[in-house]
This record gives structure tokens, sequence and C-alpha cells, in this order.
């Protein structure tokens, strides 16, 4: 495994920093954070949309625009993290470079440009993890269900405290969901039902609720956003809030109703996610429905903080 934790040259810091650079499919984000008895202490954290994915599900290759955006985030955010102190971070691939058939001529191009090999995570390991920061927070202290929707894909997993009992991968992720289904500015209302038949034809059969159900990544923590009307993102501000299903069907109802550039002005709203945030939306309400649940904890930590977990802390959970 690639990334060392290094000693910061900060005089007012007593603690090694650690560093997670993760790939999605549709934004690279970065976590550079201190790790104090297992509590993570962040020191940085940022994303960049990058839309690797980028036709992807049509072409079967990523495209070069977007392997460029990509890569020059990459090595901006290595830079960062360098300059704070946090020397080799470690950098995972997710859906995108699992599936595309030009991945390997990518990473040979980010590791040649960023000096980090990137790791391309199973999607057992990519489930693992995102169920791993789910409950670094404390909070679940008996069985949880987490969601976790990406880019590329959708994962699900069940447990008991660290215990996974059962994680699947499900090619649901916004990006490409968005891209598959919809094609207009602003959305069809035939386009958005096409998606959620779709989504429910894979997760029809789909155990009902026996425990708490809490969001994993940008999907989750935006919704939560745009409930409590923040005045800017913050995944930290809403971690912990909960949103009830009736609060997913108006989001569905107000970003149906807008286009991609009004979309940009809904509070909460990170605007380079407007473009993405009907398909995430949509997902979350047919999870919701089919597992029985009347509502979801989001959560501001997300696949990068069960990096950083596991390869500097305790890994701590087992499948």
């Amino acid at each position: 495994m690639l990334g060392l934790c290094g000693e910061s040259d900060r005089e007012d810091r007593d603690m090694p920093l650690c560093a997670v650079i993760d790939v999605g499919t549709n934004s690279v984000k970065l976590l550079v954070a201190e790790l104090r008895e297992g509590r993570i202490e962040k020191v940085r954290e940022r994303t960049d949309v990058t839309r690797l994915g980028e036709g992807l599900g049509g072409s079967g290759s990523i495209d070069e625009a977007a392997a460029a955006r990509t890569i020059e985030a990459v090595c901006a955010m290595a830079g960062e993290a360098r300059a704070l102190g946090a020397e080799g971070p470690v950098v995972v691939g997710t859906m995108a470079l699992r599936i595309a058939k030009n991945a390997e001529e990518f990473r040979r191009r980010a590791a040649d440009a960023s000096g980090l090999a990137i790791e391309v995570l199973s999607e057992e390991e990519e489930a693992r993890l995102s169920y791993r920061a789910a409950i670094s927070a404390g909070r679940a202290r008996g069985p949880i269900a987490v969601f976790d929707i990406g880019g590329g894909s959708l994962e699900l997993i069940r447990g008991t405290g660290r215990k996974i009992e059962s994680a699947r991968s499900y090619p649901l992720g916004v990006r490409l969901l968005t891209e598959k289904f919809l094609r207009s500015d602003p959305v069809r209302p035939e386009m958005l039902r096409e998606l959620i038949v779709y989504v429910e034809s894979y997760l029809d059969g789909l155990p009902r609720a026996s425990a708490p159900l809490a969001g994993v990544g940008g999907t989750a923590t935006t919704i939560a956003s745009v409930q409590i009307r923040a005045a800017r993102y913050d995944p930290d501000r809403i971690d912990g809030t909960v949103v009830p299903l009736e609060e997913v069907g108006r989001q569905i109802e107000l970003f149906a109703s807008l286009g991609v550039r009004e979309r940009r002005s809904v509070p909460g709203l990170l605007p380079e996610r407007a473009d993405v945030i009907l398909a995430g939306v949509a997902v979350v309400r047919v999870v919701l429905e089919k597992s029985g649940a009347s509502s979801f904890r989001a959560t501001g930590r997300g696949l990068r903080h069960g990096v950083l977990l596991d390869r500097w802390g305790d890994p701590g959970v087992r499948t």
C-alpha cells in the first residue's frame, strides 16, 4: 500500500498527518487529518467535481478532457497534502477505474504526473470502507444499514457494530444515471420516471429495514444541506441530520422543476452537483421506499475517512 503519514513541519503539531485522495466517478476528494486515539481531527478537506466518468456509460472509456481535469486535481491535492507535511498520500479509485477500458492508461498517466499510484478498490472493499466511515462517529451502537451513492455506484451495507453482515454494490451512481436517463434540461417527466423504474428493478426485493439507515457520501449530505437551507455546503455542519422520506420527495419535485442553472442557486446545494443531484435524490427515495425506512441520517464522513482509519488506525471492521 502506498502512502505514509508524514511529520508536519509546523511547530504546533505534535501528531503525524495522514492524507487520503479519493478519485471518484464524479469528484475527487482530499482529506488531511491527524488521528488521535482513533479520532479524526481534520486539518484540510475539499472536493473538486471533475466528472471523471463523463461519457463513460456510452463509450466505455474515460474521456480525455475528464482525465486531464482529474489528474490536475490529484496533482493539486497531493501538493496541498505535502505542503501541510503529509507525505505520499494514499490515493484510491472506485467505479470508473474498475470498469473503464482505458483505466490502466489513466492510472499510469496520473502516477507519472503526481508521483502517486492509484489503488483501485474492489466493490467489497469500497463497501467495507464506507461502512467503516459511517460507524466511526460512534452513533451506531447496534444494527445499522448504510447506503453510499457515488458517481458510479450505489453500495448498500448492513451490519452490527463492527461486523458487516451483508454488502452489495449496484451500478446506480449519479453520474452514470444522469447521462443515461436525464438528457434534457429541464428534465422531462418521462425521463425521471424511466430512471426511477430502472433503479427499482435493481432494488426490488431489498430487505425491509430493521435498523437505522445512514447515508454516506455527497448525495446524502447534499440532501441534508438543502433541507436545513445551509448558507454554504458544509458536511461537518449537517453530520447527524435526520432527513425524512417526505423531504426527499419534496426535493425530487424541486429539482425536477428546475434547470441545472437554476438549481445552482438552491440554498445548501454545492453548485457543481447541480447536474447530478436529481438522480441522486431519486435513488435515495427508492432506497428508503424499498427498505421501508421513513428517514435516514446523513453522515459527513465518507470513503476517504474509512480509508484513513483503515490504513492508520484500527481497521476495526470485519466482513
